[in-house]
């Protein structure tokens, strides 16, 4: 809990500070609640109290009673509006901690999502979406429920506990300690069997639950060929398994729980009733035994829940101390990644040309480059392709010029603004970009053409001219609502080509000073491809615009040719060029040729 305390923000600190204040005054309530209990018990055992205690009689005379019946009613009514003071405050205890902690859990898995959210593009590529689903929408209620709350719960048992036998301390010293030992042995004895126990069975139902959602996760993505290749069996077989491990561990956590609650009643009772055989045999008088026991009964009926609390809470501590390890970790990295992308102020903007300087990239130490020592210029204002074969390092190099990527050796600007971290938001509100996998939400089509723009905010004018350069009319009319049809999830109700459509519109909407195509036209019949490059050629000189090909078609007007092969740029120039001199790119157009003619 400290460490998730020190990422707490100043409000939810003090947040915390009010939810303990509450915890204090629901441990001076239960002692309130034993406190007034005492004088009823003991005037009922022994009415001749009334003169012997001072302050009893003190009290009998002050409020003018006539009679000890009446005196005792009054202590009685005293004694049950202090339990029901008591219980009231204890309800509202609860219901504080229980909204801290879901309040809690909302801002956590909202700053985890936004922290994941900014962190650089490299991360998401050497990760797994399910895991980070998992951590968002299930593993920061886990963190709530097995650190928050049993931290609150902890400290509240350990309170109330505190403030109950030190009035039973008072009561009878020697009794009160030997329950005392007796119970807080067994408790811990109990707890150091269990706790390694607890802290396997937490990282297996961690990696279980890891487990299940990436079965679901993968088997849901890939239905269509699970079904054409008949093999949702192994998915289910994944699936079944870790879903088992998973509710096994959850078993011996609730069992590893429960496990001391009986040991410790019958300690507690079988104590009271030594303490009562213990006092009749040294000759104590009746009425002394019955309200002691009296009271120790309550008060072990008060205690008992707060002391299994105390066990349980550090139980659940140790159960998902490996969650606590893995959120805390990352909302601490995210903490000053979100900090720094706010503060990503620097500004950038197209007035001459974009700069390649001896730039490399590998995705990691241990492979190979994908970009070796490539250096080139664009032009504002002009029209460029990329060819290459598969893995030649196109697709690298245009996730270099989106910014998502840094060179791991050489620079990226743009005009004299070096492009990284702290300059590439800037650059990239000005790019438009289409891969050959188009994204769509199960949302409307105008709301796919503006992504990530509220619906009250999309401006319809701009999704009409997009959906015209981009040839998307073509089949509004085919659907029932126009731009307000929901095209279902990963835009299952439209074919290839018209998802294709639906990014190119996409990319063109913010009215972007670049536009970078990769292979974005491939899924498109080659009439409606040709309609749409004729459509986007117009939009030379107001757009910088960058083709990653897949078709002789789209290279061919080409102010420049860039040509990769095993990630360096080989070779570059206009298309008779390259024809005439380079014996790649010779190779390379007549694939592409062969293509078009198929």
């Amino acid at each position: 809990m400290l460490k998730l305390f020190r990422i707490l923000e100043k409000r939810e600190r003090r947040i915390f500070a009010f939810v303990v204040a509450v915890m204090l005054l629901m441990g001076v309530t239960q002692l309130a609640g034993i406190g007034a209990l005492f004088p009823f018990i003991t005037l009922l055992a022994d009415p001749d109290q009334l003169q012997q205690n001072g302050l009893l009689s003190r009290a009998y005379d002050a409020f003018g009673f006539e009679s000890s019946r009446s005196f005792l009613v009054f202590v009685g009514g005293v004694a049950l509006l202090a339990l029901v003071i008591t219980n009231v405050v204890t309800a509202f205890g609860l219901y504080v901690t229980e909204k801290y902690a879901r309040s809690m859990q909302h801002k956590l898995s909202a700053r985890l999502f936004e922290g994941y959210l900014s962190r650089p593009y490299s991360f998401f590529l050497s990760g797994n979406s399910s895991d980070l689903s998992r951590n968002v929408l299930i593993e920061t209620g886990i963190l709530v429920e097995g650190v928050v709350i049993p931290t609150i719960q902890l400290m509240t048992g350990i309170i109330i506990s505190f403030f109950i036998l030190s009035f039973l301390i008072w009561l009878n010293p020697l009794m009160t300690l030997i329950v005392v030992i007796a119970m807080g042995a067994s408790y811990f004895i109990v707890y150091l069997i269990v706790s390694r126990l607890m802290s396997i069975f937490g990282k297996k139902r961690f990696e279980a639950n890891a487990a299940r959602f990436r079965s679901a996760n993968e088997a849901f993505a890939g239905i269509k060929d699970l079904k054409v290749l008949g093999r949702q069996d192994e998915y289910e077989r994944r699936f079944r398994g870790s879903s088992r491990e998973f509710t096994d561990a959850l078993v011996v956590e609730s069992v590893s729980a429960q496990l001391p609650r009986f040991l410790i009643e019958t300690i507690a009772f079988g104590g009271i009733l030594v303490m009562v055989l213990y006092l009749l045999l040294t000759g104590a008088a009746f009425k002394e035994i019955v309200i002691l026991a009296s009271i120790f009964a309550f008060a072990g009926y008060r205690t008992l829940p707060a002391l299994q609390q105390i066990y349980r809470a550090s139980a659940k501590l140790k159960f998902t101390e490996i969650v606590a390890e893995t959120l805390i970790g990352d909302l601490d990295k995210d903490k000053a990644g979100i900090a720094f992308s706010s503060n990503s102020n620097v500004e950038v903007k197209l007035d001459d040309a974009i700069t390649l300087r001896d730039v490399s990239f590998s995705y990691s130490e241990r492979n190979s480059e994908a970009l070796q020592n490539v250096t080139l210029e664009i032009n504002k204002g002009s029209f460029v392709a990329v060819v290459g074969r598969t893995g030649s390092g196109k697709t690298t190099l245009v996730d270099l010029m989106l910014g998502l990527l840094e060179p791991s050796s050489g620079q990226f600007f743009v005009d004299k603004v070096k492009i990284d971290q702290s300059s590439a938001p800037s650059w990239r509100r000005q790019v438009g970009y289409v891969p050959q996998q188009i994204f769509l939400s199960d949302d409307t089509l105008a709301s796919n053409i503006a992504l990530g723009i509220s619906q009250d905010l999309i401006d319809l004018e701009k999704v009409k001219r997009a959906a015209s350069i981009a040839q998307v009319e073509e089949f509004l009319d085919q659907l029932p609502d126009g731009f307000n049809t929901l095209i279902g999830e990963r835009g299952v109700r439209l074919s290839g080509g018209q998802r294709q459509r639906v990014g190119i519109a996409r990319a063109i909407y913010s009215s972007p000073s670049i536009l970078i195509l990769d292979e974005a036209t491939s899924s498109l019949d080659s009439i409606t491809e040709r309609a749409v490059m004729d459509t986007i050629e117009q939009l030379r000189g107001d757009m910088t615009i960058i083709v990653v090909a897949h078709r002789l078609s789209t290279v061919m007007s080409s102010e420049e040719i860039y040509v990769f092969d095993s990630g360096s740029l080989v070779d570059h120039g206009s298309y008779k060029d390259l024809v005439k001199n380079s014996d790649l790119f010779q190779e390379l157009a007549s694939m592409f040729e062969e293509e078009s003619s198929k």
